[in-house]
């Protein structure tokens, strides 16, 4: 990233957004600044979402396992029902 950082001090070019708009050379390099801070910002939230959805993963595996054990200790209630009633 710092050799991005420094070619953004070093430019003093006009940038060409469109027909419409051209960056003035005397701004170029507070637009590349926010650009790369909001590419920044986007890889952490990119991170964090990959991060969020590994953990609603882990949760719904650990919600299997509870209804897991909650069938299996309702399945030996019944068959100690049945064997205490028989």
């Amino acid at each position: 990233m710092a050799d991005i950082d420094k070619l953004i001090e070093e430019l003093n070019e006009e940038i060409i957004i469109n027909e419409d708009v051209v960056i003035p050379a005397a701004l170029s390099q507070q637009y590349l600044v926010v650009k790369k801070q909001m590419a920044d910002k986007q890889r952490q939230k990119d991170a964090l979402t990959k991060q969020i959805n590994q953990k609603d993963t882990e949760i719904n595996i650990l919600m299997q396992n509870l209804i897991a054990i909650e069938s299996k200790a309702a399945q030996m209630q019944g068959k100690d029902a049945a064997v205490k009633s028989g």
